[in-house]
Parts: structure tokens; C-alpha cells; sequence
């Protein structure tokens, strides 16, 4: 190697490094509207910054981002858009109770409806490989798998706050005594009996997650996944980061773990200039 070269060949490493790319598979198999709104956006932000992503919803955006590839989940019947009244998930003390009923009969259909179509049997019979796998902690993780499948690191993703099952297995601090879950109006200063309330129903709410939700997922995703993988309790468990679409000024201040991270607000949009056109026309 010519003596003039060999300085600076450290420089030309350090600027390989800093081109480098990743490539990121998104998996959003929930039919609601809302929640991919929140995730979309981290997903362009990150092929704008030249990694090479594949976003899977149930929607498309059509940004033309180069490095953005979109893959629509087609299952007539299944999209959530302006199909929930809000208002009905607290309308009533017995609502509240039964909305984890509601979410697992969700999950049992995204889990069937999503993993059967055209673009999740491209993915289950892939060779591609990936590096990150970004899914969303809701009320399934039957596509898990596809974190051990691509021997890709997994990190999970929320568009509301914390479901309470979630926090064990980043060993998260969840403490009912003054942290409500999520389907409950508490704030953080409740009396004794609203204490008692709402630790019983984190209780039978995980019970109704760990050892229900849970079967079914793995029993739906050993069905559909050739390989074999370790149990849907591990893989999750081994997830690097959870990111809630939360603010302590609008969710009140929790404690929280480095790898529970709140990005609330990450879905709004730079501010753009209103038109003096549309301004004289109002």
C-alpha cells in the first residue's frame, strides 16, 4: 500500500461506517386506522433516512420513498376506519370490565385474517433477511415469530398507553396502587376502593392475556410458520425497546425503565404555512 494512501484510509473506513443502512420490516396487522396514523410516520422517517424499509398494514400511503416498500394487507371487511365509538369504551363500568373481551376476539381475527392473506404468506415463505423487525404491543403477538424467522432484532411498538401486560417482559414498573390500567378513568390518586378495582382487574386481565391470548397466538402461529421457534413468551421477552406513543403532560408521570421510551406526539407533522388564499376565501 502506497505510504500516501495508507493515512487515509482510516477516514474512508469511518465514512463506510456512516453509510450504512439497515434493513427494517414493519409489521402493523391491526385493521384500526388509528394506530398505524402512529406508526407510519416513524417508518417514512426512517426510510427518509436511507434505510431500507418494508411497512405492512392494512393501508397505503403512497409517499414514493424509494426506500419505502408497502405492503397492503387485502381482507375485505376487516379495516377499522371510524368504526369505534369512543365514547362506548368508557361509557359505562360494565363497558370497561368487558373491553378486554373485545380485544381478545381482535386478536383471534388478526391473527387468522392477517397471517392467511397473500402478503403475510409472501413474508412466512421469504428468504429475504432483515435486521430490525418493528411490530406493535397490543393484544397479539402471534407475528412475533417473524423476529426469529429473520434472526432480526424486535422492538415494539404502542399507539396508546401501556397495556399493563406488556410491562414484564421489559420488567417495567407497573404498580396498581397508583398506576390505572389503561381501560379504567383512575388517575394516579385513588382511594382504597378503586385501588382494589383496579388491581383486580390487572390481575384477571393478565391472567386473561398470559395464559388465554397467549395459547391461542401460539397455537394460530405454529399453524401458519414453517420453522420452528421458541415460545412467544421468549421471543417477546428478548425485545430491545418498547415505544408508547405517550407524554407524561397528558398521561400522567410514570415510572419507567431506559427501555420503555415515551415518543408521544411523534405522528404530528412539521407545522406548515397556511394559505393566504384559503385564509381571504374563509
Amino acid at each position: 500500500m502506497p505510504a500516501r494512501i495508507a493515512p487515509s484510509l482510516p477516514i474512508l473506513l469511518l465514512f463506510l461506517t456512516l453509510g450504512h443502512s439497515y434493513r427494517i420490516l414493519g409489521l402493523f396487522p391491526h385493521p384500526a386506522k388509528s394506530h398505524v396514523n402512529v406508526f407510519y410516520p416513524l417508518m417514512k422517517g426512517l426510510a427518509l433516512k436511507g434505510h431500507d424499509v418494508t411497512f405492512v398494514s392494512h393501508y397505503k400511503f403512497n409517499d414514493n420513498i424509494p426506500t419505502l416498500k408497502e405492503m397492503q394487507i387485502v381482507n375485505p371487511g376487516a379495516d377499522l376506519v371510524n368504526a369505534i365509538d369512543m365514547s362506548q369504551l368508557l361509557g359505562n363500568r360494565l363497558q370497561m370490565y368487558l373491553n378486554n373481551v373485545l380485544l381478545a376476539y381482535w386478536a383471534v381475527n388478526t391473527c387468522h385474517d392477517g397471517l392467511s392473506t397473500p402478503v403475510f404468506q409472501e413474508l412466512l415463505n421469504s428468504d429475504e433477511s432483515y435486521d430490525l423487525v418493528i411490530m406493535e404491543f397490543f393484544n397479539t403477538d402471534c407475528y412475533a415469530p417473524f423476529a426469529y424467522k429473520f434472526k432480526a432484532h424486535l422492538i415494539g411498538l404502542s399507539s396508546c398507553t401501556i397495556m399493563h401486560w406488556t410491562n414484564e417482559r421489559f420488567a417495567n414498573i407497573y404498580n396498581p396502587s397508583y398506576i390505572p390500567i389503561t381501560h379504567m378513568d383512575y388517575s394516579d390518586r385513588m382511594n382504597f376502593f378503586e385501588r382494589v378495582e383496579n388491581t383486580a382487574l390487572g390481575v384477571l386481565h393478565e391472567i386473561l392475556y398470559n395464559y388465554i391470548l397467549r395459547f391461542n397466538d401460539e397455537r394460530i402461529a405454529r399453524m401458519y410458520f414453517k420453522e420452528d421457534f421458541p415460545s412467544l413468551t421468549k421471543i417477546v421477552h428478548n425485545a430491545s425497546v418498547f415505544l408508547v406513543n405517550t407524554h407524561f403532560s397528558l398521561n400522567l408521570p410514570k415510572p419507567a425503565v431506559p427501555a420503555v421510551i415515551d415518543i408521544g406526539g411523534i405522528h404530528i407533522g412539521n407545522v406548515k404555512k397556511v394559505p393566504q388564499v384559503g385564509i381571504s376565501q374563509f
